[in-house]
């Protein structure tokens, strides 16, 4: 049988995925988590919304803020930094060994001319450590070769079953954890 490895959600903005990822694993705080999240602070600008940042899940010492701005959101549209993705994103992911379940939070259109981070993320998914990320509802070359990846399996989100998803993104990627840590070290960690 296929077992499903990497668990993705998707589905529009602000319907809930990434608080259905920190429940998860607020769920399993024994759990070695690293990764990444994408997150936006506000402007006062009245031409931005804001500036997108990519941060490790997990701390690190070699992390500065201000070299991790990804992009930006203005009311005429996003600028990515493509640079930023394939300097701090794919660092980010190689320094993600010995970890029981990495996070993309979150994968989309910014990252179309970012091939280093693309690469780090499709290697990712080849390896044997669990995925739990968020990916948008939209088509490109990149994030179809994700949808298409072997093990990988998409839960779409919405406002109407986003409480009911949880058991089954629950049941779904601790299955998939518990399964990596045995066969890694041959006991299950609680």
């Amino acid at each position: 049988m296929d077992t499903i490895r990497h668990l993705f959600l998707t589905g529009e903005r602000q319907v809930g995925k990434t608080t259905l990822i920190n429940r998860l694993l607020a769920c399993n705080p024994g759990w070695a988590v690293k990764g990444f999240r994408t997150f936006m602070e506000r402007s006062p600008d009245p031409d931005l919304i804001g500036a997108v940042y990519i941060a490790p899940i997990a701390p690190s010492d070699w992390y500065r803020k201000e070299e991790a701005r990804a992009g930006i959101r203005r009311l005429s549209g996003m600028e990515a930094f493509p640079v930023t993705f394939d300097r701090i994103g794919a660092r980010i992911l190689r320094e993600s060994a010995n970890a029981d379940l990495v996070v993309m939070d979150e994968l989309g259109f910014m990252e179309n001319d970012a091939q280093a981070f693309q690469q780090a993320v499709l290697k990712t998914l080849q390896g044997v450590t669990p995925v739990l990320g968020v990916i948008k509802p939209a088509s490109t070359p990149f994030l179809e070769s994700v949808r298409g990846s072997p093990h990988v399996h998409i839960l779409a989100v919405n406002r109407d079953n986003r409480d009911d998803l949880l058991l089954t993104a629950s049941r779904l990627i601790t299955a998939a954890v518990h399964s990596f840590q045995i066969s890694r070290t041959g006991t299950r960690h609680q």
